[in-house]
């Protein structure tokens, strides 16, 4: 709990929202936020949800370019690649073209 208070999430409390009917923690520190089972209910700002985002698609995307600057260090010279772009698909496909009833 105080791992997400530090990161800017906030304790939802019922009288802030009184037309929404919901259970709620009866005692403790935490008496009248929405909550049950030991689970409470928590807001976070829209800019700290933008910026923290941005903060992880930028930890993606020096991540995908260290996997490509590996991937072209080791492959072979001599095989072309599209103007240095890396194709990303895959196809997954079932079952053995030897056993194919297609022929």
């Amino acid at each position: 709990m105080s791992k997400r208070i530090r990161e800017g999430y906030e304790p939802v409390r019922a009288e802030d929202y009184p037309e929404f009917q919901a259970p709620t923690v009866e005692n403790g520190i935490h008496a009248g936020v929405i909550g049950v089972g030991g689970l409470i209910l928590a807001k976070v700002p829209l800019e700290t949800v933008a910026e923290r985002s941005a903060y992880f698609n930028e930890q993606s995307r020096t991540q995908m370019e260290g996997v490509d600057h590996n991937f072209m260090r080791e492959s072979d010279p001599k095989m072309p690649l599209k103007g240095g772009d890396i194709d990303r698909s895959s196809k997954v496909e079932f079952g053995s073209r030897i056993n194919s009833d297609d022929d």
